[in-house]
């Protein structure tokens, strides 16, 4: 399964990402996706599903951020008369338009960083980390939440962003935590 994804950029093209297996049941129309786009990853939305795509290379979307759709195709329709009408980006149009937004304000995504041999830390940090290992592209905060089942998952996640074990990353922000806390624009 594949999907079309506005991206909220100056740009009228939808770009083509894959739907891994554990996904593919969530994906419709309506819905927010986060996605890799160059060496960023931004919040886009599912404007098309497609059965077969014949591009190569082709990218996988990294998790789909809403329970329900937040437009239905008729409102599709009505977005893409006012980009044409405006001469405006389908994608800008829309996160416009969104109540809730394009981006999701609370939303971090942790990566794992190869961790030194020298560091020491805890149980509960070195279960953590192994379990991110497994998902070397990272995890939403609030999957790593549900998948870890701890209840204090933010703090450990932020100690270990203070050691440089792990990166954090504000879609939309331009901002990424890493490397001892300190902020550096992406």
């Amino acid at each position: 399964m594949f999907v079309n994804v506005a991206l909220n950029i100056p740009s009228d093209k939808l770009f083509t990402y894959a739907v891994p297996g554990h996904l593919q049941q969530d994906a419709q129309t309506g819905k927010r996706v986060f996605v890799p786009f160059g060496r960023r990853k931004r919040t886009g939305f599912i404007v098309t599903t497609l059965s077969s795509c014949n591009l190569e290379k082709i990218k996988s979307i990294n998790e789909i951020l809403d329970e329900e759709p937040l437009f239905s195709e008729a409102d599709l329709n009505f977005y893409k008369w006012i980009a044409n009408y405006f001469i405006y980006p389908l994608g800008k149009t829309i996160a416009e338009l969104i109540p809730t937004g394009a981006e999701k304000k609370d939303f971090q995504w942790i990566t794992p960083i190869q961790r030194p041999a020298d560091i020491n830390i805890s149980a509960v940090q070195k279960n953590l980390l192994s379990l991110l290992l497994q998902y070397p592209q990272g995890l939403s905060l609030s999957n790593l939440t549900k998948t870890s089942e701890l209840k204090n998952v933010s703090a450990v996640v932020n100690n270990l962003q203070l050691s440089g074990l792990l990166r954090v990353d504000v879609p939309g922000s331009g901002v990424s935590l890493s490397l001892r806390g300190k902020a550096r624009r992406a």
